[in-house]
C-alpha cells in the first residue's frame, strides 16, 4: 500500500485483469489465492484458516472471480459457510481500522483452532497490512458488486 491510499480509502481492491494473469503472479508472492469455482466446494475451515493466517501475518487473501458471470451473493456464500454475515463484515469500510479488526473477527477463532490463532498473535502492524483482494477478467464488472470495493 504505497502512500497509504488503499487504507485511506477504506475499501478492498478489485483488480480488473482481462488477461487473467494477476492471480498467478500474486500466488508467486506467497499470498493465499482462491478461485471462485474452488471456493464453492471449499471446506470452510480452510478458508477460515487462510483468512486468520493472513490477518496474523499481514498477508494477502485474493479471490479470483474469473469471468464473474454470477450474482454478487454467490461470492458471499463461501464466507457465510465460515460465519454468517462474514462477507458483509469484511466489505464494511470500518473493517480496516486496527482497533476494530481483531475484535470484529475474534469469533473466527473456534475452539478447534484456538491454539494456532490466539488473539495476542494478531498485532496491529500486521492487521493494518492485511489485504482481502478480488480480481476479475471481466472488463466491465457489475456496478452493484464493484462499488463494494
Amino acid at each position: 500500500d504505497i502512500g497509504g491510499h488503499r487504507a485511506a480509502d477504506g475499501r478492498w481492491p478489485l483488480v480488473i485483469d482481462p488477461s487473467g494473469r494477476t492471480s498467478t503472479f500474486v500466488q508467486y508472492t506467497g499470498a493465499a489465492v482462491f478461485h471462485m469455482a474452488e471456493l464453492q466446494d471449499l471446506e470452510p475451515m480452510r478458508l477460515r484458516r487462510a483468512l486468520l493466517k493472513n490477518m496474523m501475518h499481514g498477508g494477502l487473501l485474493l479471490i479470483d472471480l474469473g469471468n464473474f458471470d454470477f450474482p454478487s451473493d454467490v461470492v458471499e456464500e463461501p464466507f457465510s459457510k465460515v460465519e454468517k454475515g462474514l462477507f458483509k463484515k469484511l466489505v464494511d469500510r470500518s473493517v480496516l481500522y486496527s482497533y476494530f479488526l481483531m475484535r470484529r473477527f475474534r469469533t473466527l477463532i473456534t475452539k478447534e483452532i484456538e491454539k494456532e490463532f490466539q488473539e495476542c498473535m494478531f498485532l496491529d502492524d500486521a492487521l493494518q497490512k492485511f489485504v482481502l483482494g478480488f480480481v476479475t477478467s471481466v472488463r466491465d464488472p457489475d456496478f452493484d458488486f464493484a462499488k463494494q470495493f
